[in-house]
């Protein structure tokens, strides 16, 4: 359990910082892009834990 909560805390923070520089850059196709991609990790992340 404490495995999970840290890579859903690391993968929040990175999140955070991509949309923060994307929202600096005023590029939004790669926020898009970048929180496909983060969901899509951490869901296969959670399958992997979990199972």
């Amino acid at each position: 359990m404490k495995k999970v909560l840290l890579v859903s805390a690391a993968l929040l923070m990175i999140l955070w910082a991509v949309m923060f520089f994307v929202f600096k850059t005023g590029e939004v196709t790669h926020v898009i892009a970048a929180v496909a991609a983060v969901i899509l990790l951490f869901l296969y992340s959670m399958r992997r834990v979990l199972t």
